[in-house]
């Protein structure tokens, strides 16, 4: 590399550094700030409740052989999904790293660092709660899976091999009780690898490595068994799973169509954003040299989709979630045909494929548009993109337009996470900076004014009203952050949402036998009053109090529009 590319990536390395300092910085501050009562409350229950948590998420049944020794705080779930993403993550680039640094080594060493830069872009992009929760164990799981197939890849060992295999199989044998359908395609992955990017081995080495694969999933499968006591117990509750996805609606097909519909003004941008790209370059590259023609077009294409997108893009996602998805795509594009017209010729980047493909298999069966997801799952295409990108300016000198696609996806990511980490944090009525004041009943956590004197009046009226810590808490709406705050428990099941009275009366009249304390947003469904059986609503309750909601705002955006009080009942008889 010359000198000035040499000041070009060392000046590029200092603003990748110093954004990835930023937004870690933020996320440490913002730590004890805000207290979101749904997914945030619902990862909270799960934790500390580990038995009550629904069939489909056994790995929260690890930690019930510890009896509720185990305490769960705010603060501490969060630091958890920290944890968890930095394990995942440097799993991940870890075994990408060694994949790359084996493949490429001709070269003479490779920019450990400046690949290790570039993937950062993508971490602590996840706009949902910020507990840990399914989304964070899932990047773990398939994070790490993924990475140990790179990292076989990478070793002439078979002994290594064979090890990096059976480590994928015990991920992926976790996922099964994280989320199901990437649980069912990260084999589909490892498969694929085993007969397309490793077939220079003998046919006995690859057989070894499925076996050693299986029986890593057979033994993450024993834990789960043992967390159950028995095999008998998890059967039962297995058999129930069918009646679960009846009563929510789940229909594979149905999802595909909204994913399709949902990301179609998506494709929209990336096809304007190609299409101003090659007319951009087309302009300069008779002015430029190839290199700065292209870092300019693909600057003048970054900008076409920040202005598109801020016109135009659905009404329920944010125009920063819809500019990272495109910007992603049209730069995967430009880098390929950069890459297939550059001279020279190269190791194979087929394994990409598997980096390209993990979000994706990651979002499958998650019920919100596939932009509102991305972010939770992009480190691996920030992977892909990082390699592609040094490639081609290994190959062709292109450091010009390696700065360029670095800054712009630098400058995206800030964007998203300024929005959604400190203006408008998902599930909270308010900025970070207005959550200052100390609350009763969570320790070493600071929230809003409203909410603070939302969530001890709640406190005081159902305290007033006989309950105590522990006592059992239907809150419907959607509410279970409600249920840990006050101490209380939902026996057997941690998720109820107001407009889904089949599945919310499947669950009562198996875990309630008498009337619990009840939480309303909104007055209670006739369909739901009439299906339950444990008990009679109202005759077997009497009001307490009601409470103005000050995340009003926030469930307008799950379709509860006229929710503005909660309504609190106790039972009859306390």
């Amino acid at each position: 590399m010359s000198a000035r590319g040499g000041r070009l990536g060392g000046a590029l390395a200092i603003a990748l550094a110093l954004g990835f300092a930023a937004k870690l910085a933020a996320v440490l501050w913002a730590l004890d700030r805000g207290f979101e009562l749904g997914d945030e409350g619902y990862s909270l229950l799960n934790l500390n409740h580990p038995r009550d948590a629904p069939v489909v998420f056994q790995f929260y049944r690890l930690l019930a052989p510890f009896g509720g020794a185990l305490r769960f705080e705010v603060v501490d779930a969060r630091l958890l999904r920290l944890a968890a993403e930095a394990l995942g993550s440097v799993a991940l680039v870890a075994g990408v790293h060694a994949w790359w640094r084996a493949r490429f080594a001709a070269r003479g060493a490779m920019p450990a660092l400046a690949l290790v830069l570039f993937c950062l872009l993508g971490v602590l992009l996840g706009t949902g709660s910020r507990s840990l929760t399914y989304n964070d164990v899932t990047n773990l799981c398939s994070y790490a899976a993924i990475g140990a197939l790179f990292y076989a890849l990478a070793t002439d060992d078979a002994r290594r091999r064979t090890l990096a295999a059976l480590a994928g199989g015990v991920c992926n044998g976790l996922q099964l009780g994280v989320k199901f359908p990437t649980a069912l395609a990260l084999p589909v992955l490892a498969a694929l690898a085993l007969g397309l990017l490793f077939r220079g081995l003998p046919a006995r080495e690859r057989l070894r490595m499925a076996a050693a694969w299986t029986a890593g999933v057979a033994l993450a499968i024993a834990l789960y068994l043992a967390a159950n006591g028995s095999v008998s117990g998890l059967l039962a509750e297995i058999r129930r799973m069918p009646e679960v996805a009846r009563s929510t609606g789940y229909d594979p097909l149905r999802l595909l169509l909204f994913y399709a519909k949902g990301e179609a003004i998506t494709a929209l941008h990336v096809v304007a954003g190609c299409a101003v790209l090659a007319a951009s370059f087309g302009l300069l590259r008779g002015r430029l040299a190839r290199d700065r023609a292209l870092a300019a077009a693909w600057i003048c294409c970054a900008v076409a989709l920040a202005v598109g997108v801020r016109l135009l893009h659905p009404f329920f996602l944010h125009p920063t979630l819809v500019y990272l998805s495109a910007l992603l795509a049209c730069a995967g594009l430009l880098l390929v045909a950069s890459l297939r017209g550059a001279r020279g010729a190269a190791p194979s980047l087929a394994p990409l494929w598997l980096l390209v493909a993990l979000p994706f298999v990651e979002i499958a069966g998650t019920n919100v548009p596939i932009s509102e997801r991305l972010p939770t799952h992009a480190l691996p295409l920030f992977a892909a993109l990082g390699i592609l990108s040094l490639e081609l300016r290994a190959r062709s000198g292109s450091a010009w337009l390696h700065a360029a696609v670095a800054l712009t996806l630098l400058a995206a990511t800030s964007a998203l996470f300024v929005r959604h980490h400190l203006v408008a944090p998902y599930g909270l009525p308010s900025g970070v900076t207005e959550q200052r004041h100390a609350v009763g009943g969570l320790p070493g956590v600071r929230v809003d004014a409203a909410t603070k004197a939302f969530l001890e009046s709640v406190s005081d009226a159902l305290r007033g009203a006989g309950f105590r810590p522990g006592d059992p808490v239907l809150a419907l709406d959607f509410m279970p952050g409600l249920v840990f705050y006050l101490g209380g428990t939902s026996p057997g099941f941690t998720l109820y949402v107001f407009d889904n009275p089949r599945l919310n009366c499947f669950n009562v009249n198996r875990f309630y036998r008498t009337p619990p304390y009840l939480i309303l947003g909104r007055p209670m469904l006739r369909e739901q009053a009439d299906c339950l059986e444990a008990f009679s609503f109202p005759a077997d309750f009497r009001p307490v109090r009601s409470v103005r909601f000050p995340y009003e705002a926030v469930y307008a955006d799950f379709g509860a529009a006229d929710f503005t009080h909660v309504h609190l009942y106790a039972p009859r008889e306390r």
